[in-house]
């Protein structure tokens, strides 16, 4: 679980650095700061007397990637230009 919270941690922090070169830097802190909360819920769980599942860390990952996928498309639809 310990690989999963500085995964987490590497890919935020290196997001919201790169988020402020971006021209819309709200849409990338936005993505690093919830992937910080992912990190903080996984420490609180490896923290915990009971004892979290195996696939908890994936899990968070598949969910955060999966709804910035639908965003991140649905941005694009609006933002089209032809």
């Amino acid at each position: 679980m310990f690989l999963w919270i500085v995964l987490l941690l590497v890919l935020g922090s290196y997001c919201y650095y790169l988020s402020r070169l971006q021209p819309f830097p709200e849409k990338g802190s936005r993505f690093s700061m919830l992937l910080f909360t992912g990190a903080l819920i996984l420490w609180i769980a490896s923290t915990s007397p009971e004892g979290s599942g195996e696939d908890l860390p994936a899990s968070i990952s598949v969910f955060l990637g999966g709804v910035f996928i639908v965003f991140g498309i649905r941005d694009m639809s609006l933002t089209k230009t032809t």
